[in-house]
């Protein structure tokens, strides 16, 4: 496709940027600034160009120039004369407002429009993206992320999608593809979905063609729809992974490389710490050293101390010599070695470690790496400057996306794509969400569940010796896995309520339900005189009615008025009651803002990336137990009948034990689940795979290529026996939101 952009030059700055990303995804992109001739009209210049293009892209800013208008007005001719694509794009000024439809584009009102604020976070990406959805084609970015960071939440529904890409129509021209697809299809194409399923990257053909073939493959499903007729087949569709297991030929090390005759390793770890950290590590450095022992080489492993936020951007040296660490088996390992090879390392064995819990080299989050560019070429220039050849990224759902980023980064089309400049990524998860797709259970996870059960059994025995209610706050940014597994692991009768993301409730419905579930527990003991009960939430698990015990409906953000009212008649609360809920919740002016941007995403279909930042979470935590002290008061007409606790003595008690969770040592399956993890990636990384996710999938171990799994973040189905299970032990209803969908509004180009 080609492009022709129409803009002020008041906004040349944000356009250019603009721009530059549409090339990667089109054949030609013409901006004035680029093209104008010195021995050439600008009449001239533009009129080629037009002629060229076949599709329109105008920015509408704070002016609309004449030679905008004169742009727009051969745009007009061309569209009498053929077919052209046109796309306008509205930029939000300072003021906050959008330009009005301006003279001249009357013609275009039934062609895409765009709202944008260039204020959000990645702006020129998200405008890109949206500009070539509305041209109907995909957007390869740069990072070789899906612009949809939630384009599945459940493995099946990825299978799904594939097998019915494989029985859908193959034009060659990619866009006729794209026109014969429905539409849910087509826009998780147009998000960034592969049309194909992802094979595994494999170098080790390029030494050994005999080794260029897997034969070894672990089905993605062993549901028998997938297998009954030939066509739908998974093997034949290649809808598999390869195994994970022992390999004959190795592609590492890469002989007569500049490396000194010595593999150089790097291991990061990013994001929380969890139970089995160190087992990894050490699975890593065992079959590292033992193979370098076995063919007489030399392996040095950095471990890169605290992840990330050791690899800078403030000199040309972007890792620090004193931000890397080396790693060594064991004592007796370290000592067969030659003197030049251990001189001037900080060494740590792995093996003392590796029944140990947190993470010997530390961690950081990864978020302000990934959607930049810049950033992210830096740490592939870093680490090919040290001589690394593989990398190792041990993190949540986070860290797969930088890993696989990292590896696009390196690997695709650089300037000096030699073997000595390759950089192989292997990513290993771990997550204390368990919500990283295809992973069957992360390592640590269990471990977390079960002391989580542990406090909850203790707290249990609080609140039922000195009656009140319990909140119990765990892990889960963007998912109930944790919530939903330590629920359902609890006692008969210890837990009223899960809150979980997936799942919407309101503080009136939550409020109603533990209401009555008091009252039938004082039914059943009448002796109890003061309310108790237990719910256990999830860090998001935010009530669709939080932004009115946020403050007045005057001190509301502005767009959200309308949803401030409308909320407030559906819980039926007057002005008065919930300006007094507001002021004994009382967030800081922090945790308001967290709880309105939330609002605005939720509203929007989007979700959580990465880590819940501190103020949403305490905003939560805060918003629920306070308004329960309000809410639940005497007076309801539909609990009359049932025998009433004393209400007056209501107390609520909060907790949360997230980092007493993290950091538990591992049990012996964490440990186990650790080293296996570490050595078969080592195994396979050295065998000349990249750009996967070491897994244990269905019963077997499996390398799944990366772009599959930033497809999306593994949700609880809301349908299925888990959470049907969940429900049962807890006697909640489905459904405790009593507030519904919300009145439609404007829909702005913002994240």
């Amino acid at each position: 496709m080609r492009i022709f952009v129409c803009h002020s030059n008041l906004d040349s700055k944000f356009v250019i940027q603009v721009a530059s990303l549409l090339r990667s995804s089109c054949e030609d992109v013409y901006i004035y600034e680029d093209r104008q001739q010195a021995n050439e009209s600008f009449l001239v210049t533009i009129d080629d160009a037009m002629q060229k293009c076949d599709g329109l892209l105008v920015f509408v800013g704070s002016t609309f120039s004449d030679w905008q208008r004169r742009e727009v007005a051969m745009g007009v001719k061309k569209q009498d004369l053929q077919d052209l694509k046109v796309c306008t794009v509205f930029i939000r000024q300072p003021d906050g407002q959008y330009p009005e439809e301006t003279r001249g584009m009357g013609a275009f009102t039934s062609h895409p429009q765009l709202w944008l604020d260039p204020g959000i976070n990645d702006a020129a990406g998200f405008a890109a993206w949206k500009i070539m959805q509305s041209f109907g084609m995909p957007l390869r970015p740069f990072d070789g992320l899906p612009f949809d960071p939630n384009l599945f939440s459940y493995e099946k529904d990825i299978i799904a999608f594939f097998t019915k890409m494989l029985s859908s129509p193959r034009p060659d021209n990619g866009s006729d593809r794209l026109r014969e697809q429905n539409d849910e299809v087509k826009e998780k194409l147009l998000s960034g979905c592969p049309p194909e399923w992802p094979k595994v990257a494999y170098w080790g053909a390029e030494r050994n063609a005999a080794a260029a073939g897997d034969d070894s493959y672990v089905v993605a499903a062993a549901l028998s729809k997938y297998h009954k007729l030939e066509e739908a087949c998974m093997i034949k569709n290649h809808l598999f992974f390869p195994e994970a297991r022992s390999r004959q030929d190795f592609y590492f090390p890469v002989q007569g490389d500049d490396n000194d005759g010595i593999l150089r390793i790097a291991i990061l770890v990013a994001g929380g710490i969890a139970p089995g950290i160190n087992a990894v590590i050490d699975g890593i450095v065992q079959r590292h050293w033992l193979d370098a022992k076995i063919n007489h080489y030399d392996a040095l492993i950095y471990g890169i101390k605290n992840g990330v936020s050791s690899i800078t951007l403030r000199s040309k040296t972007f890792i620090r010599d004193e931000a890397l660490v080396t790693l060594a088996p064991n004592e007796a390992a370290l000592t067969a070695a030659s003197e030049s090879f251990k001189k001037g390392h900080q060494w740590i064995y792995s093996a003392a470690h590796a029944q140990e819990g947190g993470s010997i080299i530390g961690t950081s989050r990864v978020d302000e790496l990934i959607k930049n560019k810049a950033l992210l070429t830096g740490v592939v220039d870093a680490l090919l400057g040290k001589g690394i050849k593989i990398l190792y990224v041990i993190g949540g759902d986070g860290s797969m996306k930088l890993a696989h980023a990292l590896w696009h980064s390196a690997n695709t089309n650089p300037v000096d794509f030699t073997q000595e400049k390759k950089l192989s990524v292997v990513a290993i998860p771990k997550t204390m969400d368990n919500d990283i797709l295809w992973v069957w259970q992360s390592f640590g996870f269990l471990s977390a569940v079960e002391k989580a059960r542990e406090i909850l059994s203790i707290l249990d025995t609080e609140v039922k010796s000195n009656p009140r209610l319990c909140i119990l706050q765990l892990f889960g940014s963007d998912s109930g896995f944790v919530v939903s597994h330590t629920v359902a692991a609890s006692g008969s009768d210890q837990c009223d309520a899960a809150l979980i993301p997936e799942v919407k409730f309101s503080m009136r419905g939550l409020a109603g339900y533990l209401k009555k579930r008091m009252c039938e527990r004082k039914k059943n003991a009448p002796s109890a005189i003061v309310p108790s009960g237990f719910l256990v939430m999830s860090e998001t698990a935010i009530p669709t009615d939080a932004i009115c015990y946020v403050d007045e409906e005057k001190n509301t953000p502005q767009d959200l008025c309308s949803d401030w009212s409308f909320i407030k008649n559906r819980i039926q609360l007057s002005d008065e009651d919930l300006a007094k809920i507001a002021r004994k919740i009382n967030l800081s002016p922090e945790e308001k803002e967290a709880i309105y941007i939330f609002h605005r995403m939720r509203r929007k279909g989007q979700r959580i990336q990465g880590q819940t930042s501190d103020t949403l979470r305490s905003a939560g935590l805060k918003i629920v137990s306070r308004s329960l002290q309000e809410l639940i008061t005497p007076g309801d007409p539909e609990l009359t009948m049932l025998p009433q606790p004393d209400w007056g003595k209501l107390r609520i008690v909060t907790n949360e034990p997230r980092h007493v969770l993290r950091s538990i040592a591992p049990a012996c399956s964490d440990i186990i689940m650790g080293q296996r993890l570490g050595t078969l990636a080592a195994e396979n990384a050295m065998a000349g795979y990249t750009d996967f996710m070491i897994s244990q999938w269905l019963t077997e171990f499996v390398l799944v290529p990366l772009p599959l799994v930033v497809l999306g973040r593994k949700r609880i189905p809301m349908q299925g026996m888990f959470w049907k299970s969940v429900l049962a032990k807890t006697g909640q209803p489905a459904d405790l939101d009593t507030i519904g969908e919300l009145p439609e509004m404007v829909e702005l180009l913002t994240q």
